[in-house]
């Protein structure tokens, strides 16, 4: 475990309070362009693309058990050669990948629970049905997407493990959240949402994993 210096606190503290300004100002301004979002990439039938190959492929960068799968495939990689020294820990980066996609898409599904906006109705309008009552009628649910913030908390884990992936997985991500919006089944906002979640459930397992050789994230 690494000890922080006062100064490396306070410097961790701001950059936290940076980011939550950042993702604030984020979500305002995807909410003012929802209805100009919707229309520009809400697909009338959106069946046709729905068949696509590179759709099917964006789609399931959302479904948890895909990160399963890609997780214990790097555990089996690292696993060669491991120095289990209790001095040397490694880096678990495959465990942490499959536990941020996990904790994204918890904290999603709590969340619509809570919020309880609906999908984009077929006028685009905001519909809510009351906090709390999605624990008993999660039916059509929006924000914020869960597809989208498994995808979200892979790419940011991937990114903060090994700053090269940082690019590819954020556009991988973006374009799972693409497919939702594409369907009509979300708003921009459901997903820029998605995204804060992502972000944070990583850097809780990047914060976790700190310390351990193999792990290149800047302190949380």
């Amino acid at each position: 475990m690494t000890i922080l210096s006062m100064y490396e606190r306070a410097e961790r503290n701001r950059r936290r309070v940076v980011w939550c300004v950042v993702w604030g100002v984020a979500l305002v301004a995807a909410h003012a362009l929802d209805r100009a979002a919707l229309d520009a990439f809400r697909l009338q039938d959106a069946s046709s693309v729905e068949r696509k190959d590179w759709y099917r492929l964006l789609r399931v960068l959302g479904f948890w058990p895909t990160w399963l799968v890609v997780g214990i495939l790097i555990e089996i990689a690292a696993a060669r050669g491991r120095d289990e020294t209790p001095a040397a820990p490694r880096a678990r980066p495959g465990l942490a990948l499959l536990l941020a996609a996990g904790l994204s898409g918890l904290i999603a599904e709590v969340l619509k629970r809570v919020i309880t906006r609906e999908r984009p109705g077929p006028e685009g309008e905001y519909i809510y049905r009351g906090l709390f009552e999605g624990f008993w009628n999660d039916h059509r649910l929006g924000i914020p997407s869960s597809h989208a913030a498994v995808a979200f908390g892979a790419a940011f884990l991937l990114a903060r493990y090994h700053r090269g992936l940082a690019v590819p997985a954020f556009l991988l991500a973006c374009g799972c959240g693409l497919t939702r919006m594409l369907s009509g089944a979300h708003y921009l906002s459901d997903v820029v949402a998605a995204a804060a979640i992502g972000a944070f459930a990583a850097g809780v397992f990047a914060t976790l994993s700190r310390g351990a050789q193999g792990w290149s994230s800047r302190p949380a």
